[in-house]
């Protein structure tokens, strides 16, 4: 997929996440298998089918009349050949994030504690579980990791060509998920090896992603603990580049310095440590609508790209230029090299 492709539905997404009732038909849809029958079959226009629920589609664009039959409209139909695990799981968070904050909201401004303990949101990224491989720990984590997965098909083929890899071989990709991005990455730089570290489900789970898609070869993945385990080597020997893609804003911030301090250490001289993150969503120009509540529910965690820098600088990597880009917020690209 290449940038304007991933920019394209990106927008087609975000025109039916952002509209309410359509928000609500098409998850109600996609939960009895409506969407699916309605994009590989149609339906009959003969009232025998829910028509409020057709209405609110119809209404949102997703679907047209044809004849004697309801059947996808063009867009719905294109993410149903090419994007249609991805786009279900954007669905399905974005609806839940929603409900969070229109239930929650007075705590996720207020006590943050409290609404993460309350929200369906955090409590779907159930990392401990992921701490296994069990078939019940796989079953658990894998709908994150599909979001994740959905996310970074549309991010990577935006950030790739940011990212500063010129002559690097070898690239180590922390809290990688299913290996979505690491794939995005060689598309766009198709000398590299690239090992992904991540918890034992989420590492199962990206073997059998990157294997689907016939990268095994050049994507391995590594089960650990980003915060405890010793960092791995790609291909045997130190990488020449580490990267974190939206993974540090989970963590507070003492620890989010200390996974910086680590990764630099582990680089060899010449290295660089490359971190790809939202910003401050206070500097958004642009709530995103009824969508950017799937990123609103984190708003509070993401951050300047300052705090990075300034985690760069004091673990002794020198900065190299930032970069910028516009998907359904404003990333940054934050690379060091190290002496």
């Amino acid at each position: 997929m290449d940038a304007d492709t991933a920019r394209a539905l990106a927008r087609t997404e975000a025109r039916f996440l952002g509209d309410y009732p359509t928000l609500v038909a098409l998850n109600a849809g996609l939960a009895t298998g409506l969407l699916d029958r309605l994009c590989r079959d149609g339906l009959a226009r003969d009232g025998a089918h829910a028509e409020l629920l057709l209405h609110l589609l119809e209404r949102g664009g997703a679907i047209v009349p044809r004849q004697d039959r309801w059947v996808a409209g063009e867009d719905l139909a294109r993410l149903h050949a090419i994007r249609w695990e991805g786009f279900a799981a954007r669905l399905r968070f974005t609806a839940m994030a929603a409900a969070d904050l229109l239930t929650g909201g007075a705590a996720c401004f207020g006590d943050l504690p409290a609404f993460m303990a309350q929200s369906r949101t955090f409590g779907f990224f159930n990392y401990a579980r992921a701490l296994g491989t069990g078939a019940a720990n796989l079953q658990d984590t894998e709908p994150w990791c599909a979001y994740v997965t959905a996310l970074s098909e549309l991010e990577a083929p935006v950030l790739a060509p940011l990212l500063p890899l010129e002559g690097v071989a070898r690239l180590l990709e922390i809290g990688g998920n299913t290996g979505a991005f690491a794939l995005g990455v060689l598309a766009r730089w198709p000398g590299l090896h690239v090992t992904v570290l991540d918890l034992p489900a989420v590492a199962g789970l990206g073997r059998r992603h990157v294997a689907a898609r016939g990268q095994g070869g050049r994507i391995d993945f590594v089960a650990g603990d980003m915060r405890a385990d010793p960092l791995p080597h790609v291909a045997g020997q130190p990488p020449r580049a580490i990267l974190f893609k939206s993974v540090l804003h989970d963590w507070p911030e003492d620890q989010a310095r200390g996974m910086i301090a680590r990764a630099a250490a582990h680089l060899p001289p010449g290295g660089r440590l490359i971190v790809c993150e939202r910003g401050a969503f206070a500097d958004e120009a642009d709530a995103g609508g009824l969508a950017g509540a799937a990123n609103l529910v984190f708003a509070r965690f993401y951050r300047r790209p300052g705090f990075y820098e300034d985690a760069f600088r004091a673990a002794g990597l020198t900065l190299l230029p930032g970069r910028d880009a516009m998907l359904d917020m404003l990333f940054h690209v934050i690379a060091g090299q190290k002496p």
